[in-house]
């Protein structure tokens, strides 16, 4: 009797662990609740590089003001790091196949930070063509082009709607992203606006690199892409085989 108890004991835990494991199995699978987690990080992530981005505008007149400086030659400031973060894009999207993509967006958080602390201390514009292109043209390209190819690795059948829900965050992102700017410019001035943008950004693409997540694609290869109900179903069959093989050799039904 005590024996028959101990096999139906072990009979039972291997059946828990097998569907546990299948269970987990399903859990990063393409599709998943985690993808959709990823399309909040993206969102929240292109929210942001874009509420920075697209700013700018409302710093222009101000920073004219204060150095004594022409129009374009403000305006060129936001050139230089539009080119930096469309060009530096590539490389971003590379390291972000090597290592994943949180250490690039977590980079980006530190330079985007840095970049826009160190523009509220310029006291000559020429300096913010060093400071504000590279630091936040670098902070985009590390937050824009990782994320959305993450989120693209994560779906099959609805990659064109994540995608899609993912890149809106730069719609958002430029919608509120100068008003507030100009509304803290007013209150605060717009070095002191600078340095909250600093603070912001940094902790929200910090929030982005820990819930992003390596693409299924990256783990165990593109075969789940081709077809992940087939392969799902069969891993369930063979966890169903395995415990049914345990069960049979323990002599437990």
């Amino acid at each position: 009797m005590g024996t028959m108890r101990g096999d139906s004991y072990t009979s039972s835990t291997w059946a828990w662990v097998t569907r546990l494991a299948f269970l987990k199995l399903r859990a990063v699978a393409p599709d998943s609740p985690l993808a959709w987690l990823v399309v909040f990080a993206a969102f929240l992530s292109m929210f942001t590089v874009s509420a920075v981005a697209y700013s700018f505008g409302a710093f222009v007149n101000p920073m004219m003001n204060e150095f004594h400086s022409s129009r374009a030659a403000v305006s060129a400031v936001f050139s230089v790091a539009a080119f930096i973060y469309f060009l530096f894009g590539s490389v971003t999207g590379l390291l972000a196949d090597r290592f994943g993509p949180r250490p690039v967006v977590v980079a980006g958080a530190l330079l985007m930070g840095a970049g826009l602390a160190l523009t509220s201390r310029i006291h000559d514009l020429s300096m913010s063509y060093l400071t504000y292109t590279l630091g936040v043209g670098a902070g985009v390209a590390c937050g824009y082009v990782p994320m959305v190819a993450t989120v693209s690795g994560w779906f099959i059948r609805r990659r064109n709607t994540a995608v899609g829900i993912a890149v809106a965050g730069i719609g958002f992102g430029t919608i509120v992203g100068a008003p507030l700017a100009a509304r803290l410019i007013a209150l605060y001035g717009w070095r002191a606006t600078y340095l909250l943008f600093s603070a912001s950004s940094t902790l929200l693409l910090l929030l982005v690199a820990a819930l992003a997540q390596k693409p299924p694609a990256s783990r165990w290869g593109s075969v789940q892409l081709r077809a992940p109900r087939w392969w799902a179903s069969s891993a369930w069959r063979a966890c169903v085989g395995a415990s049914a093989w345990a069960r049979s050799r323990t002599g437990w039904v």
